[in-house]
């Protein structure tokens, strides 16, 4: 049919452009009702019918527009063209669980950060350096403002706690000298800052005991008591150290130094908390730090100056080296 069409509008403007040739304008006869009836669509018998009425007046140049109406109307639509066919995308990389997509393609494992870095899982793991900790999501540092735990890494350091309290004993008891005589002092807390107060010494009746009084009569900080109005932290003391026959005649408790060997074992002995150190320290419900100088010396070496090490001990009964 589609050819059909084509065929008969062709032989119009064929027999058109003929006759206008030569000198013949009336072209009427070219089409008529029925054919446009019976050759042309249904829809497209009055564009037909117009060409038709177009030719009749006989000026055929006119009729260009009519004869291309006739043309549009009586041929088909063509049909849509189809979609172009696209390749398909390539499969989504799904890694396992613990890998992640790393830049550039591929699966990598999980970044796993330690305590004290942010970051993990596809992210690089960045330290949050001194004075700072990772925050719950691990995605930003966070400012602790007593410091970083030196216990627990990671986590910032309650007022008037663990790092704070051995921070201050241990700069107090490093600069005790290795002397004949013992020396005491409770480190408090007080407006959330911890504090040590002055040193009491041991008497010559007795150079391995010192009294010296808890700062606060209420409830330890450990215990609940305030750390802004004031609260015990710690008792830190000395131990003496004797030197024969610098020391001769000094009496520890019941011992009397008599002799360089009396003084060596007398001073071993006294390289730990006692048991009376640890009474003392559970009763007041604190810590305990005991500065100690450097071992006994060997023969001819000089006598120790000052003490070297500290020692806490933990409420838990643990002693560690601070």
């Amino acid at each position: 049919m589609r050819q059909r069409h084509l065929a008969r509008l062709a032989a119009l403007l064929v027999g058109a452009m003929g006759r206008a040739a030569f000198g013949d304008d009336h072209l009427g006869d070219e089409i008529t009702e029925a054919e446009c009836d019976l050759l042309f669509p249904f829809d497209c018998n009055d564009v037909c019918k117009e060409l038709a009425d177009c030719l009749l007046d006989g000026d055929v140049l006119d009729c260009w527009d009519e004869l291309d109406d006739l043309t549009t109307c009586a041929l088909p639509p063509l049909p849509p063209l189809p979609p172009p066919r696209l390749p398909p995308p390539p499969p989504l990389l799904v890694c396992q669980a613990g890998q992640h997509l790393a830049e550039g393609g591929g699966c990598h494992a999980d970044h796993e950060c330690g305590d004290d870095e942010i970051g993990g899982g596809d992210e690089d793991c960045e330290p949050c350096g001194e004075g700072k900790v990772p925050n719950q999501k691990k995605t930003a540092c966070i400012y602790c403002q007593h410091g970083e735990s030196a216990r627990f890494p990671g986590q910032c350091e309650p007022a008037c706690f663990h790092t704070a309290t051995d921070k201050v004993a241990k700069a107090a008891l490093l600069g005790v000298p290795a002397e004949p005589k013992e020396r005491g002092a409770s480190v408090y807390c007080l407006n959330e800052s911890v504090e040590i107060a002055s040193w009491a010494l041991s008497t010559p009746d007795n150079a391995c005991q010192v009294a010296y009084a808890n700062r606060y009569a209420g409830p330890s900080c450990w215990g609940g008591g305030s750390k802004t109005d004031g609260c015990n932290l710690s008792r830190a003391h000395t131990h003496p150290f004797f030197s024969y026959p610098r020391d001769e005649g000094a009496m520890c408790h019941d011992r009397e130094i008599v002799s360089k060997t009396v003084a060596r074992d007398t001073n071993s002995d006294l390289r730990q908390f006692s048991g009376k150190d640890k009474q003392n320290a559970r009763d007041a419900g604190v810590l305990g730090h005991l500065g100690l100088p450097p071992d006994e010396p060997e023969e001819g070496d000089p006598i120790p100056t000052e003490r070297n090490t500290v020692m806490a001990l933990r409420r838990s009964g643990l002693i560690e080296e601070i």
